[in-house]
């Protein structure tokens, strides 16, 4: 046995057993500079994560309370017809609850368009030189084979 000589056999696989364990672990390590980017990209993940939720929330809430304000006027429209003398006080009633609904569905719009903005401002952008020099010519996409009408019919008898 070599090492110490105060040492059990079983103390000293132990020890091996350790180290081995020790050097495994450190092969599945990245490399630092690995590791500052993983670090990097996580946090610019989860603060992502972050924006996309905050986004929501606001949407979701400007949603909820536009509909709630569609279920009152549509209440009081709806009284007012009931009450109204003519037809045309009718018609006019409706007209104005129209358009107080198409405006808060060009304000879900609006709404949704800042939602997707905010989100949009979270995507890497590459420009075409950049993702023309990262592409191989084999990585290319390419084009799927076109399918004759004849082919298409034939194919979905067979299944």
């Amino acid at each position: 046995m070599t090492g110490d000589p105060n040492k059990t056999e079983h103390q000293s696989a132990n020890d091996r057993t350790v180290a081995d364990f020790t050097a495994m672990m450190r092969s599945f390590r990245p490399p630092l500079p690995l590791r500052v980017m993983g670090e990097e990209s996580w946090v610019q993940f989860w603060r992502g994560q972050d924006v996309v939720l905050t986004c929501m929330e606001e949407f979701s809430e400007g949603w909820f309370r536009r509909r709630h304000v569609a279920t009152e006027t549509a209440l009081d429209t709806a009284l007012r017809c009931c009450e109204a003398a003519s037809p045309f006080d009718i018609a006019r009633e409706m007209l104005n609850w129209s358009m107080g609904s198409m405006q808060r569905v060009m304000e879900d719009g609006r709404a949704c368009q800042k939602c997707c903005l905010e989100l949009a401002r979270l995507t890497p952008h590459v420009s075409p030189e950049e993702e023309a020099e990262g592409r191989q010519d084999n990585s290319a996409p390419r084009a799927r084979p076109a399918v004759k009408a004849g082919d298409a019919a034939e194919k979905a008898k067979v299944a």
